[in-house]
């Protein structure tokens, strides 16, 4: 019979590590290429997935930076999965990479996210015409459309979306080229 834990995590350290191993599932990767992807050893993802150690601030920044990860999400199980941009507010430097990501939501990230959150609802506010809130309920059901499309695109055909990522960039930035290409460059 196996010895329990001396030092158990706490519940809420063991739901977000819960929620890293559904996040990694759902991106269909293996334990090896995710902790490579984010650079940390896969036996300090495989501590988060056993609920071994609490999942870290610095590691959980990483997952929102390349996977566009929800730290909302991560921290409380609130909203999607993933976001479409890693639009959040500014973190502060000051946070340390070690420090137990939940004690860094509660203490920096959260107030941060939280007064986005008033000013988003107050400019939805002013978008809606006699009264009607618009704004947010479309923009967050336009994101989640092109989420699942983004995500079915790479699940099909991984190389074949990167390349159309890819060539999408190339052509905005030669549409911003010649926007901004003064008359002499045009004519010779």
């Amino acid at each position: 019979m196996p010895m329990p834990r001396k030092n158990a995590l706490a519940k809420r350290e063991v739901e977000i590590c819960k929620r890293l191993r559904e996040f990694r599932d759902s991106l269909g990767l293996t334990r090896v290429m995710f902790a490579r992807s984010i650079g940390v050893d896969s036996s300090v993802l495989s501590n988060y997935e056993h609920c071994r150690s609490p999942v870290r601030y610095g590691v959980a920044r990483q997952l929102a930076k390349h996977f566009f990860l929800n730290e909302a999400w991560l921290a409380e199980g609130r909203g999607d999965m993933k976001l479409i941009l890693d639009i959040g507010p500014e973190r502060p430097e000051t946070i340390p990479a070690a420090m137990a990501f939940s004690a860094a939501y509660d203490s920096f990230l959260k107030p941060l996210l939280e007064e986005q959150s008033k000013h988003l609802h107050s400019a939805d506010a002013r978008v809606g015409s006699g009264g009607v809130r618009t704004g947010l309920g479309i923009y967050d059901a336009m994101r989640r459309l092109i989420l699942r499309q983004v995500d079915a695109e790479i699940r099909k055909a991984p190389g074949k979306a990167l390349s159309d990522y890819i060539k999408g960039w190339e052509a905005l930035a030669e549409s911003v080229k010649r926007k901004h290409r003064s008359p002499s460059d045009a004519g010779g």
